[in-house]
């Protein structure tokens, strides 16, 4: 087996050898994704063999093309054309594709809901049962290798694959450690905090809460780890109702790194705040355009991430902007060091269709890194 990714760490690309056979090419399936923000939303399948589906036409190359609904909950499957023919999907509460079905009504594929989706789907060749009726069967047969969200399965491993790890069903963990360790929480290898009846993760890391601690990956950024703040929420992903995400970084150029680091360690938040600690600092993070109107407590975390320092301020729950949380970084690139503020969060008032929102609240992270800008510049 051979595997290509491409820049966003999306399997575009496998190979298999063993299948094939001595003498012939290697059988290659390619994938392409929805440009969502998600990352892991499969659009289309590719194949290089024809297809033994018995709903294929003669000579058909094996291929799966999905459309989607948009909805606050993420990407809906709700149609799959298969090797030509045409199939409505039934989804779940979380978007998981539960049921195919034909244009005569028939169902074709179907995918029980267990406890970690450790059951193999049944097709109408194998034989599917509904409420009420026995058992059925037709002689169409069809391959969907879709799963939960932003999983694939693979046949060559009997795993589903999930953008940065993959997942494996009888066992309900993933097959691979997080891979920053114990910065993500105690158990490296669980899904969604054990509970995928109620919770997906369509990245792999996405922002879960379980057992009284946060972990998030931040898009873009840091993987995170913070003690659960009351109401927070079990999960935020995008499609979430007001869910926001943002990076205003800017690039500072030959400007120190170290001091640049120490600053924002030392400034987590606008106004005059106490320094980020690794048990967290009680801040109050107003912007100076609001501190008559109201607090914005948050907690100042010091955390590090492949060794590097990130400051992260969490929100508590009198911020008007909870729940979220901003992790600030500095990074070298080829044209100089980046500070970069990420934002990420549900709260009503960063909504990013009202009018306002990103101007007078995420953009006061500009000015705070020109303070810090001056300061190190002072400094030489």
């Amino acid at each position: 087996m051979s595997y290509t990714y491409n820049a966003l760490s999306q399997r575009v690309f496998k190979s298999d050898a063993r299948l094939s056979g001595a003498n012939n090419p290697a059988i290659t399936q390619q994938t392409v994704y929805a440009e969502d923000g998600i990352g892991s939303t499969v659009l289309r399948q590719y194949g290089s063999r024809r297809s033994s589906d018995s709903a294929a036409p003669a000579g058909e190359m094996d291929s799966t093309e999905v459309i989607y609904l948009p909805t606050a909950n993420g990407p809906m499957p709700i149609a799959a054309q298969i090797n030509g023919r045409l199939y409505a999907i039934d989804a779940d509460h979380l978007n998981t594709p539960r049921r195919l079905t034909n244009t005569q009504g028939q169902v074709v594929w179907q995918w029980l809901i267990t406890g970690f989706g450790e059951a193999n789907p049944t097709t109408g060749a194998t034989g599917y049962a509904q409420s009420g009726q026995g058992s059925s069967n037709y002689s169409e047969a069809i391959k969907f290798d879709l799963r939960y969200p932003g999983q694939v399965f693979d046949e060559e491993t009997q795993l589903n694959y999930n953008l940065n790890r993959s997942y494996d069903p009888p066992s309900g963990r993933y097959f691979q450690a997080d891979p920053i360790g114990l910065d993500g929480g105690w158990n490296r290898f669980a899904y969604v905090g054990g509970n995928p009846l109620n919770f997906a993760d369509p990245r792999g890391l996405d922002c879960v809460a379980s057992n009284g601690s946060v972990s998030c990956n931040v898009p873009g950024g840091p993987r995170i780890n913070f003690p659960r703040p009351d109401k927070w929420p079990d999960q935020i992903r995008q499609g979430d109702r007001n869910y926001h995400y943002y990076n205003k970084w800017v690039n500072v150029g030959n400007v120190d790194r170290i001091c640049l680091q120490k600053y924002l360690e030392q400034n987590p938040t606008p106004g005059s705040p106490q320094p980020a600690t690794l048990g967290g600092t009680s801040n109050d993070a107003s912007p100076s355009w609001a501190a008559w109107l109201t607090s914005s407590p948050v907690n100042s975390y010091l955390m590090t991430f492949n060794g590097a320092p990130v400051v992260v301020n969490v929100t508590t729950p009198s911020h008007p902007l909870h729940p979220g949380y901003v992790a600030r970084t500095v990074t070298p690139s080829s044209v100089g060091n980046v500070v970069n503020n990420f934002g990420e969060g549900i709260g009503w008032a960063q909504n990013p269709n009202l009018p306002g929102s990103d101007a007078l609240i995420n953009d006061i992270w500009y000015g705070l890194t020109r303070q810090a800008v001056d300061a190190c510049k002072c400094n030489k």
